[in-house]
């Protein structure tokens, strides 16, 4: 059937994701018995480059959106093989 090859999909894409969260907390569970509370940190945002991100992300999108403009509005050419 043609809906297989995305239920597989589906299916390993879930199997990974369960795979990462239980090994997470595998690896949490392990350093907290050895007195290492990794959910217990100070956490200081560096606001210049989580802003130079942004802005960076937001004006790829825009040239994105700029690119399937120029595809869109493109013309088709007749090809020839000689």
């Amino acid at each position: 059937s043609y809906l297989l090859p995305g239920i597989a999909g589906a299916v390993l894409f879930l199997e990974v994701l369960f795979g990462a969260v239980a090994r997470s907390g595998i690896r949490d569970l392990t350093l907290l018995s050895y007195g290492l509370d990794v959910w217990d940190r100070q956490v200081a945002s560096n606001w210049l480059v989580v802003g130079a991100f942004l802005l960076i992300f937001v004006l790829a999108i825009g040239v994105l959106f700029w690119l399937a403009t120029v595809v869109a509005r493109a013309k088709g050419v007749e090809e020839r093989y000689v």
